[in-house]
């Protein structure tokens, strides 16, 4: 699930994802960034990419690189709306250089104010 953080100087935007392997302690990830940069940086490339796509694919490779399982995950109709708006956030915002210090600050605040176990996918 991707959320829009309440954290907004700069933006930050989150994907949350459960791996339920072992149902009885499911394998939980986030990855968090400010993709609003400007449109010459990377970062914002592939947010932009992610929230444009139908389909995104799940894969998961051993130590030596090898893939050990792959799966395409269709987007909710939640999910597909916030991808949206996203991308509506990105045609409105031409972007501004953020540095790192500026980013660790604002993911250390959206990390303190997120508790993933209360994302439903």
């Amino acid at each position: 699930m991707t959320t829009i953080s309440e954290i907004k100087a700069p933006q930050v935007v989150a994907i949350n994802g459960r791996i339920h392997d072992n149902p009885t302690d499911p394998f939980q990830l986030e990855v968090m960034q400010c993709p609003f940069r400007l449109a010459s940086d990377r970062v914002r490339f592939i947010y932009e990419l992610f929230v444009r796509q139908q389909d995104f694919y799940l894969v998961i490779l051993d130590i030596q690189g090898k893939i050990k399982y792959c799966r395409v995950i269709k987007p909710s109709k939640a999910m597909t709306l916030v991808h949206q708006r996203i991308a509506q956030m990105f045609d409105e915002n031409p972007g501004k250089d953020i540095t790192n210090a500026e980013m660790v600050k604002a993911l250390q605040r959206h990390q303190s104010t997120l508790n993933p176990q209360t994302i439903r996918y």
